[in-house]
C-alpha cells in the first residue's frame, strides 16, 4: 500500500473518529486522536477489518502513526477539520484541539452511507460507547494497557506495532485466550464483537487500574 494511499484511509478514519468523538460532545488532541485510532484498529479487526499494513509504531507518547498526522494536516486544508484551543507549553510544544466543521460533519454522514464503511463506523461506535463509560481522559492510560503495546514499550521507539498477531504478547492473542474460555464454558457460546469488545475494554481498565495503584504504592 502506497503511502498516499494510507494516508487517504487515515483520512476516513480521522474523520470516523472525530464524528465519534462529537456524539459526546468531546474534542480530541493529537495524542487522544493517535490513541482512539490505535484502539479503533483492535477493535475493527474483530470486525473483520483490517488495520493498514504499516501504521503504529512504537513512540514516547505511546502508539504513533505519521499518516494521521498527514491526514489530519490534510484535512484541516481542506476545510474539514476545525483547530481549536491552540496553547503553547513551557518546553515549547503547540497542543491543540481537533473536531469537524460543517462541512466536515456533512462528509461524515455521506461516508457512513457507503456500504464499505458501515464495520468501520460500527467499530468506532463501539470503542466510543466504552471509552465515554470510562472516561475519554483515561484514552492514553488504556492504550498503554494494551498488550501488544506493553511488549514494544520498554524495547525503543520507532518499532512496528502489529496488534493482529495471534502468535504474540497481542490484542489478537488476547481475543483469542477469551475464545477458548468461553468454548470450555460451553460449545453454544459464541464470542461475538459486542462481547468481545466488552471483555477487551474491561480488561484494559482493570489492567490499567492495577498498575495506577501500584505506581501509588497500593498493594494489589
Amino acid at each position: 500500500m502506497s503511502q498516499q494511499t494510507t494516508v487517504l484511509k487515515r483520512m476516513i478514519d480521522v474523520t470516523i473518529s472525530l464524528a465519534t468523538a462529537s456524539r459526546y460532545h468531546e474534542k480530541l488532541n493529537r495524542i487522544r486522536l493517535q490513541k482512539f485510532i490505535y484502539l479503533l484498529d483492535i477493535v475493527a479487526y474483530m470486525y473483520d477489518v483490517l488495520p493498514p499494513a504499516k501504521n503504529h509504531v512504537s513512540y514516547n507518547n505511546g502508539p504513533y502513526d505519521a499518516a494521521i498526522q498527514n491526514a489530519v494536516d490534510s484535512l484541516a486544508f481542506r476545510g474539514l477539520i476545525k483547530i481549536s484551543d491552540v496553547e503553547n507549553s513551557s518546553s515549547g510544544k503547540i497542543s491543540c484541539q481537533y473536531s469537524l466543521t460543517e462541512v466536515g460533519k456533512k462528509w461524515a454522514i455521506t461516508l457512513a452511507e457507503k456500504k464499505e464503511l458501515r464495520l468501520r463506523f460500527d467499530a468506532a461506535n463501539a470503542v466510543g460507547k466504552k471509552v465515554n463509560k470510562l472516561g475519554w481522559w483515561r484514552l492514553k492510560d488504556l492504550v498503554y494497557a494494551e498488550p501488544t503495546y506493553i511488549q514494544k514499550r520498554y524495547s525503543g521507539f520507532g518499532l512496528q506495532i502489529d496488534t493482529t498477531d495471534g502468535t504474540q504478547n497481542s490484542a489478537a492473542l488476547l481475543i483469542g485466550m477469551f475464545n477458548a474460555a468461553l468454548e470450555e464454558r460451553s460449545t453454544n457460546c459464541v464470542l461475538n464483537r459486542e462481547l468481545a469488545t466488552e471483555l477487551f475494554f474491561r480488561y484494559l481498565d482493570n489492567f490499567d487500574s492495577s498498575q495506577g495503584q501500584a505506581r501509588n504504592g497500593v498493594s494489589i
